[in-house]
């Protein structure tokens, strides 16, 4: 079993947290002033567009509002894994207790589980669907 973190580990998983959010914060602004701009740019067109135009824009517009939707629930991992930080608790699976491997916690900073539960919990997604 791996130790629980040091605080030179735990302070550089705050400054990569830290700064995933401000990236996450910044992708997040940037697609809804795209979709504020081609909202505007839609309503104010005195041109009827065709509808192979409509649908184009339409597709764009969900694929953003997808990628925003993915950020949104990053940005709320992030803030989750850094208040675990201020609380004494990042770095614990929330399964079984066991400290998280930092070869994890390296890629995905704001994992809730080990390797090992985390793939027990991916087993019972799969077979619900």
């Amino acid at each position: 079993m791996r130790k629980i973190l040091t605080p030179e580990e735990i302070e550089k998983y705050k400054q990569q947290l830290l700064n995933e959010r401000n990236e996450t914060e910044k992708l997040i602004k940037d697609i809804t002033e795209l979709q504020k701009k081609n909202g505007e740019k839609g309503a104010t067109s005195p041109y009827s567009l065709h509808q192979a135009d409509t649908a184009a824009d339409t597709t764009l517009a969900e694929r953003r509002a997808f990628y925003m939707d993915n950020e949104i629930k990053k940005l709320k991992e992030i803030n989750y894994a850094l208040k675990k930080i201020y609380d004494g608790d990042f770095g614990i699976c929330e399964m079984c207790g066991k400290p998280i491997q930092t070869r994890r916690l390296d890629v995905i900073p704001y994992a809730h589980f080990c390797i090992e539960c985390e793939t027990k919990e991916e087993q019972k997604r799969h077979r619900r669907h």
